[in-house]
């Protein structure tokens, strides 16, 4: 069943915006921020397989999430030894 695409946007927002794990006194240095950001990275790439309307259309939004997240971390992992390779 289809979820609320309201609720999904609100959760893609707050993703995009903010570091929700607070961990930017664990890695102060901005070359790793790919790594600070990685397990909110791949809560985003579950996330947005809900929102085909932004992996089809919103190119500007999805250049902001790739340069943020996904900057020099191509692989991810998502979930109980379950990776995802973006480069392929």
């Amino acid at each position: 069943f289809p979820l609320p695409v309201d609720l999904i946007r609100n959760v893609v927002g707050c993703l995009i915006s903010d570091d929700i794990y607070q961990q930017s006194s664990a890695f102060p240095n901005i070359d790793h921020r790919s790594i600070r950001l990685s397990r909110q990275a791949s809560m985003l790439y579950v996330i947005l397989f809900f929102d085909p309307i932004v992996l089809r259309e919103e190119s500007a939004k999805l250049r902001e999430i790739v340069d943020k997240y996904f900057h020099d971390n191509w692989v991810i992992h998502i979930y109980a030894g379950m990776t995802a390779d973006l480069s392929l």
